[in-house]
């Protein structure tokens, strides 16, 4: 297949027309191993379209252009978050009432209420996601591991809920990313001092990607639990 011959990562899942006015945008799906795979996608399905167009040109066909804003690529939409780019992760955690009051300075059921509020501001709003600052983990993360920082953007999307357990004051919270562009291997991961730090949290090369997006769940669920605090007791 002509896209996979560009690529060691990348390999084409499937190809579905979207017809828009006279125009048809086709959309090219591919896994990307290891790799976040931006720029092995383009160049596959460049040298796809170009073998088509050379061979087997399609009638009335007008001009070809190779992106249409079909995928979503440094930008937010709904499209990524039900057919994600990246990976999607689910970071979670339990917190007594008993630690978070030493740690944190108040009860769970307060950390709970903050967050309600939270919620209720954020559908008033219109808000895409339900979330306090996880981007600042997300910005800081890709910057120092070699990823792409254009897409902390549609990378940062991300759903925190919370449930609290009456009996046990036992605070249950979960912090889901649908599409974390993220890669272990290729790109700014081969630079000096970030595959250094790719190195020392355990997330560098073949069969670390998953790591690398599960370390950056967990980090940012730990910034939101913070955040939370410092508004219940009014350090923020």
């Amino acid at each position: 297949m002509i896209a996979n011959r560009t690529s060691r990562h990348g390999s084409l899942v499937s190809v579905s027309p979207r017809i828009i006015g006279s125009s048809v945008h086709v959309k090219f799906t591919y896994t990307c191993g290891d790799a976040a795979g931006q720029n092995m996608v383009t160049l596959g399905t460049h040298a796809a379209c170009m073998e088509l167009i050379s061979n087997d040109r399609p009638d009335g066909m007008i001009e070809f252009q190779l992106e249409g804003n079909v995928s979503s690529d440094k930008k937010l939409s709904w499209g990524s978050v039900q057919e994600p780019r990246g990976v999607s992760v689910l970071a979670w955690g339990t917190i007594s009432n008993d630690i978070n009051e030493k740690m944190l300075g108040c009860s769970t059921k307060r950390l709970k209420n903050v967050l309600s509020k939270f919620e209720e501001g954020g559908v008033r709003n219109g808000q895409m996601g339900q979330c306090l600052n996880p981007s600042n983990i997300v910005a800081a993360m890709f910057i120092a591991c070699g990823q792409d920082v254009a897409s902390v953007l549609e990378s940062g999307f991300s759903h925190l809920t919370g449930e609290y357990n009456e009996e046990t004051e036992v605070l249950t919270l979960s912090l889901f990313f649908p599409s974390l562009l993220v890669g272990s291997v290729g790109g700014g991961t081969g630079y000096g001092t970030q595959k250094e730090a790719l190195e020392f949290i355990g997330c560098h090369g073949e069969g670390k990607k998953w790591a690398l997006a599960e370390t950056i769940a967990a980090f940012a669920l730990a910034l939101e639990i913070s955040t939370l605090s410092a508004l219940a007791t009014d350090t923020f």
